[in-house]
């Protein structure tokens, strides 16, 4: 569902926010390209100024909500591991081998710092997309 007043892709009518179809012609307000293609090639209507293949891809509204819950299992991890000192078993195995080279490296568990410190610059990050992907969709 918009949070803003938004322009319908098939028939360039005016909706409120709020509105999840088109009063006009009852298309859904987020239209995937196969149904705003479909209705265009019927010759309802053009889009607004920009053609279909030029329109920016839409994130499935869950998939922010899950950058921003993995950043933060990620952030978690990172706090457990310095806060206990101890190896945080359901990291993925990429973030693992940081704590296998660190620690066989230099030892004195080094495994574990660096492995944290790796896990919370990915989770920090990882958090930050979610959570833009958020913000965006009730941007104007």
């Amino acid at each position: 569902m918009p949070c803003s007043d938004w322009t319908c892709h098939a028939c360039q009518a005016q909706n409120g926010a709020g509105s999840k179809r088109c009063v006009k012609c009852g298309r859904p307000a987020e239209a995937a390209g196969k149904e705003t293609r479909i209705s265009v090639e019927a010759g309802q209507a053009g889009t607004s100024g920009q053609s279909i293949a030029q329109q920016e891809p839409k994130l499935e509204p869950i998939t922010p909500v899950l950058f921003v819950l993995f950043g933060l299992f990620l952030l978690g991890g990172a706090i457990y591991q310095v806060a206990n000192g101890k190896w945080f078993p359901l990291f993925p195995v990429q973030i693992d081998a940081f704590f296998a080279v660190f620690d066989w490296s230099f030892g004195l568990n080094a495994g574990i710092y660096a492995s944290s410190l790796v896990a919370a610059a990915l989770g920090s990050f990882i958090s930050w997309l979610g959570i833009a992907g958020l913000a965006k969709g009730c941007r104007k």
